[in-house]
């Protein structure tokens, strides 16, 4: 299944808001890059990276389940 899909599944959406974050603390890609790569507009992906920074903060188990993905993808590379 491709994340990269358009929809609004809170899975799908959930997996593209970390991919957001991710790739903007972990790379030197521009948003506009960034939404180029996951076919968004630029303005999502600043929401996006809001958005987790405000749920990281009141759900420590989203902080957890990010840094579990950046493990991952980091262990992967």
């Amino acid at each position: 299944r491709s994340y990269l899909q358009r929809g609004r599944k809170a899975e799908i959406v959930m997996v593209r808001a970390f991919l957001c974050k991710y790739l903007r603390e972990e790379t030197n890609l521009s948003l506009m890059q960034i939404g180029r790569l996951l076919n968004l507009h630029h303005a999502t992906v600043i929401y996006n990276n809001r958005k987790m920074e405000e749920e990281m903060k009141i759900y420590p188990a989203t902080e957890k389940e990010y840094q579990t993905l950046k493990n991952c993808i980091l262990s992967k590379l």
